[in-house]
Parts: structure tokens; sequence; C-alpha cells
């Protein structure tokens, strides 16, 4: 369904009456976004439309996850109203405080190497702070709990063998990708077979040892407001969570790995210095990031053919080949 800022304003007049400005945000989300003048305090709001999607991705989740957040003192939006009424627009939507500051990824690389130092080593604090949740199953966080894909075991009862909920959910997610890649009859399925080779010759570094964490889903510089405070630049909103589940750590470094953060130098050495503050990292660090991003970007690659985007797929099915080590073409011919 399509909304308008006539829709936006009717929804924050729910309450704020003399609301009387609206701008729709075209920023990469898939539920639709609105800044709102109210002529009140807050002057700005966010109304967020419903995209009726599943209950991994509605409205309904990203709420619990903010309160979630607020309550380790998190900066994220504050929710002012929830209405699943439909009387005053015909969906779902919420209602948010606007985040105060800069987003980061307009203003970093701008900043002196001291600046972005200070700042990304409380990006990583930040990160180590999510991560402190955890649960015992994984899977995407639902409003009513997790759709669990592996409860979190590392018994073995009389003879009975138990299976890695690490490597058991991983390998089922990347291997119903690798079919939903095949069935566009368009891929050559000896890369296939090769990515498939790659996956299990490294599932090792899918094994859990310890329990699962909230992973934010989508962290990275674009999600995450700055602003100057006293002389010093401080965090003044994370956004989105959309994608939050509970996983890995270390699927909370993929968009941050793609953005450049976890290249040698002294961004992925403060970031990493402020994680470490209450979060371990292990010795194998890097090649889990690898192998769960080559995961994720096989599912996006799914994504892209099905929208039709071939052009963006073949960039990521290329990259991918560079990783696993593929000589041939990745398209039959």
């Amino acid at each position: 369904m399509k909304y308008t800022e006539k829709d936006a304003l009717r929804a924050a007049q729910t309450v704020f009456e003399n609301a009387s400005l609206a701008r729709k945000i075209t920023k990469g989300y898939s539920h639709e976004i609105y800044e709102v003048e109210t002529n009140l305090y807050p002057k700005k709001v966010i109304v967020r439309f419903s995209n009726n999607s599943l209950p991994e991705y509605s409205l309904e989740k990203e709420i619990k996850i903010n309160k979630i957040l607020q309550k380790l003192g998190i900066p994220v939006p504050r929710i002012i109203l929830h209405d699943k009424s439909r009387k005053k627009v015909p969906v779902e939507f919420v209602v948010l405080s606007k985040l105060d500051g800069t987003d980061l990824d307009k203003i970093l690389r701008k900043l002196s190497k001291k600046e972005q130092t200070e700042i990304m080593e409380k990006v990583g604090s930040l990160l180590g702070k999510i991560h402190i949740i955890k649960y015992t199953e994984l899977g995407m966080i639902m409003p009513e709990g997790i759709k669990e894909k592996a409860s979190f075991s590392l018994k073995q009862e009389d003879k009975q063998l138990s299976m890695d909920p690490g490597i058991k959910t991983v390998l089922s997610e990347f291997f119903e990708d690798l079919g939903n890649l095949s069935s566009f009859g368009i891929i050559n399925d000896k890369f296939i077979l090769r990515l498939s080779e790659y996956l299990l010759e490294n599932k090792q570094l899918a094994e859990i040892n310890e329990k699962p964490s909230l992973i934010h889903g989508d962290y990275y510089d674009q999600n995450i407001k700055i602003k100057k405070i006293k002389g010093k630049w401080q965090i003044t909103g994370l956004m989105d969570f959309e994608y939050a589940a509970s996983k890995m750590r270390e699927y909370d470094f993929i968009k941050l790995k793609r953005n450049g953060f976890l290249e040698k130098g002294h961004l992925r050495d403060a970031l990493l210095k402020g994680y470490k503050k209450s979060q371990n990292i292990d010795e194998n660090f890097d090649k889990k990031v690898d192998y769960f991003t080559i995961g994720r970007d096989a599912a996006f690659c799914v994504y892209l053919l099905k929208s039709g985007n071939l052009d963006f797929a073949t960039k990521i099915l290329n990259r991918i080949k560079q990783k696993i080590g593929f000589n041939g073409e990745v398209f039959t011919n």
C-alpha cells in the first residue's frame, strides 16, 4: 500500500493536533517513513507505517526491541504512539521521537583522525552493550518470542548425539539459499557446487560455544546518529531494528566490514577497542565474519534476482567467486 504526506499528517495529528507539514524520508527503509512538523514540543516526530510484512519484520517486533534497548540506556527513538486501530489511517503506524544529530556516514570521513578514533570506539562500545543481551535459541526475533531455528545446547545425553545449533542453523540457511539460487536456472552448477564445498569445508566457523546474542542486524554508520556535545562527539541515536535476531555476535560486523571498518587501520582498532570493553574477540573473528558475509551475500542475491536486478546480483556473485576460489564462470552460457 502506498502512503502520502496527508496520511502521515493524519497519523501525527492523533497526538499533535496542530501538525502541519510532512515529508517522506527516502533513505533505505522497508517501512514507509515520514518526518512531521508538530508546531509543539518536540518540534519534529517520525511517523512509520507498517508494510504489513511477516511478524519477524513487523513494527510490533521493532517496538519490542526498542523497549529492550531503552532499558540498557541505548539512545533509541522514544515511542510516542503505536496505533493499530486503523481509524485515522487504514494501517498500523507508530509515532516516534526524532533522533537528534547527524547520520554518521555523512560526517565521519570529514573529521580528523583523532575524532574518528573517538567516535569509532564509542560505536564499538555501543555494539558490545547490545550483545550483552543473550537468548537460549537461535532465530529471528518475533513480537511474542523467537522464531526458533535451533535451541542452544551443548549437552550429550546417554548415547544420543547432539547437533551443534550454530552449524545446524547456519548451514540450513545457506543451503536453502543455494537451492533458491540454483532454481533460477542461470547459475553455473559448478559454482553452486564449489560454494557448497566452501561452506562445508569451513562449517566449524559456525560452531557456537556461548549463548547467542541479540544482534541489531543492520549495524553500520547509516543507522547511527552523532552530535558534538560540550566539545565531544557523542552517539545520540541508533535506528532500524527490523532485522534484529538472536545470532552469533559476528553477524553484526557484516555491514561494518562491507563499509571498510574492519580494514587494518585506526578505524578498525578503535571499533574493536570499544567492543572489547564488554565482549571478547574470537581468534577466528575475521574468518567468521567472512564466512557469515558469504551466506548473507548469497541470500541477498536471491532477493536481487527475484527483483530483476541482474547487474547488482552479478557484482555480488563475482565477489563470492573470489572469496571461495572459483575459477569458472558464475553464469551458464
